[in-house]
């Protein structure tokens, strides 16, 4: 029974570790041939595992799109209107993200992470410098657990890049704990009578 306890364990510490990179050099749909200006009008744009939707001027861009701020590649999402959300299809943790503030002066900006049924888990506020210089792009890592949705909030213009969150990594629901444990029980129960028969 220990070598099946074993690899039950294994099982799920592997499941536990599916990280989601978005670095938004993926586009397909839409595909990225828009660039600042060109809004989203408030339509998510949707990967398999996350839609993120700015406001009505929230805008994809490509090429040098937001001064070569970049972080990972070309393209970036950004918003005018002070607010950039994310909605996860499952939960996740570990969630981690770029900001690049978007105007010629410091502002603050707060990445805050909400539950399945709008409960806040977690915040992060940072300030960031200037734009075009390197302290205008700060790095949010948040360490919640059970995470459906997050936004970033600033108040000016910003842009985001290069999302990780892990997908797939959360406890188990009761009942299928409730299985496992039925399941191995069983199996010892098993192994337990065959030793008798035979011993």
């Amino acid at each position: 029974m220990s070598k099946l306890l074993l690899a039950v364990v294994s099982f799920l510490v592997a499941a536990a570790s599916q990280a989601t990179t978005v670095n938004f050099d993926e586009f397909t749909s839409p595909p990225v041939s828009c660039c600042f200006g060109n809004p989203t009008s408030g339509v998510p744009v949707t990967y398999p595992t996350v839609a993120i939707t700015g406001g009505p001027r929230g805008a994809i861009m490509n090429g040098t799109g937001w001064d070569n701020q970049q972080t990972s590649g070309d393209n970036l999402y950004g918003t005018l209107d002070g607010t950039i959300t994310f909605s996860f299809n499952q939960a996740t943790t570990n969630l981690s993200l770029d900001v690049i503030n978007g105007v010629f002066s410091t502002n603050s900006f707060t990445v805050t992470e909400f539950d399945g049924i709008g409960n806040v888990i977690d915040s992060l506020t940072l300030l960031l410098g200037q734009f075009t210089t390197p302290a205008a792009v700060g790095h949010f890592a948040l360490s919640g657990v059970g995470v459906f949705s997050a936004t970033v909030v600033g108040s000016t213009d910003f842009a985001v890049d290069t999302i990780s969150f892990d997908a797939g990594n959360q406890v188990p629901e009761p009942a299928t704990l409730a299985l496992l444990a039925v399941g191995l029980l069983a199996v010892g129960a098993r192994r337990r009578l065959l030793r008798v028969r035979t011993g």
